[in-house]
């Protein structure tokens, strides 16, 4: 399974050192956050510019279990 970052860089034929070097993020975090997903907003906005995407586009939702 694929998270919708790896998915966009993939898209756009880049490799993930080229994305940490554009957006000043570290190559180890770049690579964790394309095998884990993008969690927050926050993280999304950073990326987005970069992969020419909306942030809402690179976050991964999860679902919750019902609360008791």
């Amino acid at each position: 399974m694929s998270t919708r970052l790896m998915r966009q860089i993939q898209k756009l034929k880049l490799k993930q050192i080229e994305v940490s070097q554009k957006t000043g993020i570290k190559y180890k975090t770049v690579n964790r956050q394309c095998i884990q997903g993008i969690k927050t907003v926050r993280v999304a906005e950073r990326y987005a510019p970069y992969l020419n995407c909306d942030p809402q586009e690179l976050l991964e939702f999860t679902t919750r279990a019902p609360r008791a």
